[in-house]
C-alpha cells in the first residue's frame, strides 16, 4: 500500500514538475551558482545527517522559491536520486527558499525544518540536507520471573495490569533522575503484553510497577534506533517476586577525605548521592543489556541509603557518578558492588570517595604502607620513588645526613630519629602535593611559622647538622611535623566572607540586591541567578583555601518552590551542590542555607567560580508560578 502511495504521489508530483519547469518564473537566467542536498533516513533522530545516516529513496520532491517574495514566486523543482540525493544547478546568486514536500506523505516524522533559507553565491551551495525517521513502538511480556533468570521460561506464568512507564533519558545513565519526562505509558493486559507506540529514537528508561504489590518494580535501560520500515522492538521484563525472602541492604555515601576507606569522626557526608540495585540475573558481576533494576534509593543528609525487602539472589549496585563530587574517585574496591543475599541477610555497604588532587596528608604509618606496597596503595611504585626524588632534592637534611627510607622505615632511635621520620612523612606529604608549601597553617604552640614552606625551612635548620639541638627541640620539631601529617593546624584559625562582585538575573545586574542589606530578588521559574565573581579582599589569589561555601539567604518560598544551586566547572559541566526544600511554604523564612563547593582549592579558583540558583517545581503541576525571594549570596571559606 506504501509503495502504492509512492508511486501516486511521484506521479503526480513529476507532472506537476514539468508544467512547472515549462514556465520558469519572469526574469529567472541561469547562474554559475547551486544548490546540493540529500533527503536522509535520521536513525538516531538527532537532526544532522551522520556518517551513517543513509539517503533515502529517489523520486522525492525538493523545490526552491525567491526568499524576496517570502515564497511566492515558484522558480524550479526536482526529485531525489536513487541514494536521496538532489541538486540544483544554474542559479542566479540570491537567497532561496528550499522545501522538501515528499517526507510526510510517504510515513516520515521530520527531523529538520521542510523549508530551508540558502544564500547562494557564485559557487555551490553544499550540505542542504533534509532528515526523516519512523517513530517505534516498545512492546513486550511482563512476566514473574521465578528463577531470576530474565527470560520467560516454561511455567513462568504473566502478570496483568502491570503499570508500564517509558521515560526520556537525555544524560543516558539508565536511571529516571528528577525531571525527566514520561514519554509513553501502558497496562498489560490479560496475556501479559503491553504496547507503548510513537516512540521517537533515543535513550529511554523503563520502569515496570506490578500491581497490588505482588513484586519488586522493575527498571531497564532502552535505547531506541529507528530502522527503515519502522517495526516494534521488543522487551519482555521479568518481575523479581519475593517468596520468603527477607533481605535488605544499606550503607553511608562519604567523603573519605584522607583516602583510606575508614569513616573518620570528621569526614563529612555526601547527600542526594542517587543508587540503584540491579538483578544480577545471570551472576557474573556485571550489569548486563536486559538486567533490571529492583530498587532505587537517595543518600540522605547523613548519607545513609538502604533496600529492603529483597529476596536472595545475586545483585550489583550503582552509583551515579553525576551526584558524586565531580572529579572525586572511590576509596571502596569496586568489586564490593557486585555481591549476593541469602534470605533474611542484611548488608552493610559503605561507600567512601576521595579527590585524589586534594586528599589530606598521610601519616608516618600510611607512607610506610606505600612503599611497602601494602593494604590499598594509593600510588604506584614509580610513584613513590619519584615522590622520594623531589622530597630528597629538596632537602640538605635527605639524602646528606641519612636517606628519606631509611629515615622513614628504620628503627629511630632518640629524640632526634624519631623528629626525622616524622620529617620524612611531611616532606613526602609535600612532594606529592597532598601538603603545599604556600598552605597556610595556625599551630602558634609548636612554631612561629604561618606557611607550611615556612615549617619547612625551620625544620632543616634543626635538623642539619645532625645532633646540634637539645632534645626538647627534637620533640618540637617531632609533635610539628606529626600534627602538619595529621592535617592539624592546616588552613584553621582564620575565615573570610567574600561578597557576590558579579550576579545577573534575567539579563539584568541584581549585584547589590544580592549583598545584605540589599533589596530583594524575587525569582521565579523563568530563569536562573547567575553568580560569576566574587570580591578577593586583599588576599593572594594564589592562597590556598579550605571548606568553600556559597551562603544563601532566603526570604520566602511561594507556592511550592524550591530552590537548586548548581557550581559550574571548568570543564562546563554542571554539578548539583544541593536543594533547599523549605519547613513551610508561602511564609516569610529569613534563613541562610549552605552549599559546600567542589574542586576548589585556590582563592584564584574560586573569585572565578560561577554559581547558578535555579527556582524549581517538585511537583511539576503547573499552577501559580512558583518563587523565591532570596536577599544575599556570599562565599564564606577558611584559609
Amino acid at each position: 500500500m506504501k509503495n502504492l502511495l509512492r508511486l501516486v504521489l511521484l506521479t503526480a508530483l513529476l507532472v506537476g514538475a514539468t508544467a512547472s519547469l515549462a514556465r520558469p518564473a519572469p526574469g529567472h537566467a541561469a547562474g554559475t551558482g547551486g544548490i546540493i542536498g540529500a533527503v536522509f533516513f535520521d536513525a538516531d533522530a538527532d537532526g544532522i545527517r551522520d556518517a551513517t545516516d543513509n539517503g533515502l529513496d529517489a523520486g522525492l520532491t525538493v523545490e526552491i522559491r525567491d526568499a524576496a517574495t517570502n515564497g511566492q514566486v515558484f522558480l524550479t523543482v526536482t526529485t531525489t536520486a536513487l541514494d536521496g540525493t538532489y541538486a540544483f544547478t544554474a542559479l542566479d546568486a540570491n537567497t532561496y527558499l528550499v522545501t522538501e514536500l515528499s517526507l510526510e506523505a510517504l510515513g516520515y516524522t521530520r527531523t529538520t525544518p521542510n523549508t530551508r533559507t540558502v544564500v547562494v553565491g557564485s559557487v555551490v551551495a553544499l550540505g542542504v540536507d533534509f532528515g526523516g525517521t519512523l517513530l517505534m513502538t516498545l512492546s513486550g511480556t511482563i512476566f514473574d520471573d521465578a528463577n531470576q533468570d530474565g527470560v520467560r521460561g516454561l511455567g513462568e506464568t504473566v502478570i496483568p495490569d502491570a503499570l508500564v512507564e517509558v521515560f526520556h533519558d537525555p544524560n543516558g545513565n539508565g536511571l529516571i533522575d528528577s525531571g525527566e519526562p514520561l514519554a509513553g505509558s501502558a497496562v498489560s493486559n490479560t496475556q501479559g503484553n503491553y504496547v507503548v507506540a510513537n516512540l521517537w529514537p533515543g535513550a529511554y528508561v523503563m520502569r515496570v510497577q506490578p500491581p497490588g504489590g505482588i513484586g519488586l518494580p522493575a527498571q531497564i535501560a532502552v535505547p531506541i534506533v529507528s530502522r527503515y520500515g519502522g517495526g516494534i522492538l521488543r522487551q519482555d521484563v521479568g518481575i523479581l517476586i519475593p517468596r520468603g525472602g527477607d533481605a535488605s541492604l544499606n550503607g553511608i555515601v562519604w567523603k573519605d577525605l584522607d583516602g583510606d576507606e575508614v569513616l573518620d569522626a570528621d569526614e563529612g557526608f555526601i547527600a542526594s548521592a542517587a543508587l540503584a540495585l540491579y538483578l544480577d540475573s545471570n551472576g557474573n558481576g556485571v550489569i548486563d543489556s536486559g538486567e533490571s533494576v529492583v530498587g532505587q534509593a537517595t543518600s540522605n543528609s547523613q548519607g545513609a541509603y538502604s533496600f529492603s525487602s529483597l529476596d536472595a539472589g545475586a545483585y550489583v549496585l550503582r552509583v551515579d557518578d553525576l551526584t558524586i563530587p565531580a572529579g572525586w574517585i572511590p576509596s571502596h574496591d569496586a568489586s564490593l558492588l557486585a555481591f549476593s543475599l541469602e534470605t533474611g541477610q542484611t548488608r552493610e555497604l559503605n561507600l567512601g570517595y576521595f579527590d585524589p588532587l586534594a586528599v589530606g596528608p598521610m601519616t608516618v604509618a600510611d607512607w610506610k604502607k606505600e612503599i611497602h606496597r601494602s593494604g590499598h596503595p594509593r600510588y604506584t611504585a614509580a610513584e613513590i620513588a619519584a615522590f622520594i626524588a623531589s622530597a630528597q632534592d629538596s632537602s640538605a637534611v635527605f639524602p646528606e645526613i641519612v636517606s628519606l627510607q631509611d629515615a622513614l622505615l628504620r628503627p629511630a632511635p632518640g629524640d632526634e630519629g624519631r623528629a626525622r621520620k616524622e620529617y620524612a612523612a611531611l616532606r613526602l606529604n609535600v612532594a606529592s602535593n597532598l601538603l603545599l608549601t604556600r598552605t597556610p597553617i595556625n599551630l602558634p604552640a609548636l612554631t612561629t611559622a604561618t606557611t607550611v614552606g615556612g615549617v619547612l625551612t625551620e625544620i632543616e635548620g634543626l635538623l642539619n647538622p645532625p645532633a646540634s639541638q637539645l632534645n626538647t627541640a627534637y620533640r618540637r620539631v617531632e609533635s610539628l611535623a606529626e600534627a602538619l601529617n595529621k592535617g592539624q593546624g592546616v588552613g584553621y584559625g582564620l575565615t573570610l566572607v567574600g561578597v557576590v562582585s558579579r550576579a545577573t538575573y534575567r539579563g539584568g545586574d541584581v549585584t547589590s540586591a544580592l549583598r545584605r542589606g540589599g533589596s530583594i530578588i524575587d525569582q521565579t521559574l523563568d530563569g536562573p541567578i547567575y553568580l560569576t565573581r566574587w570580591s578577593p579582599g586583599n588576599l593572594d589569589p594564589a592562597t590556598n583555601i579550605f571548606r568553600p561555601r556559597v551562603r544563601v539567604r532566603v526570604n520566602a518560598f511561594y507556592n511550592g518552590a524550591v530552590l537548586d544551586a548548581y557550581q559550574k566547572l571548568s570543564d562546563g559541566r554542571l554539578v548539583l551542590l544541593g536543594t533547599i526544600i523549605p519547613p513551610f511554604w508561602n511564609k516569610d523564612v529569613k534563613t541562610d542555607y549552605h552549599f559546600d563547593l567542589w574542586r576548589v582549592s585556590t582563592l584564584g579558583e574560586l573569585v572565578s567560580t560561577e554559581i547558578r540558583l535555579v527556582t524549581r517545581d517538585p511537583d511539576g503541576d503547573g499552577g501559580h508560578p512558583e518563587h523565591i525571594k532570596i536577599d544575599a549570596a556570599e562565599i564564606v571559606f577558611d584559609y
